[in-house]
């Protein structure tokens, strides 16, 4: 039984240890790589949008978003290697 009790306690940790390397659009930006698309995604449900940018520098991906506010506020989620 205690076994189940440490389960979301060790998923927690290792998935921020995963995050530890915080990507950040700009840096990425500044590193050569290229916007070569860009979504937007509206949820009628929420007052908010996401904006999803994708980038390349050769044969390497980056996905990074941005939450838009229905304040026209901007809150970067950092970026990913899908």
């Amino acid at each position: 039984m205690k076994k189940f009790i440490y389960i979301p306690f060790i998923f927690t940790f290792l998935i921020s240890n995963a995050n530890a390397e915080e990507l950040n659009m700009n840096d990425l930006l500044k590193d050569g790589y290229k916007v070569i698309k860009e979504e937007l995604i509206e949820q009628d449900s929420v007052p908010r949008a996401i904006k999803i940018f994708t980038l390349r520098k050769n044969k390497e991906i980056k996905m990074c978003s941005t939450i838009i506010l229905s304040n026209g506020s901007l809150i970067s989620r950092g970026c990913k290697t899908p």
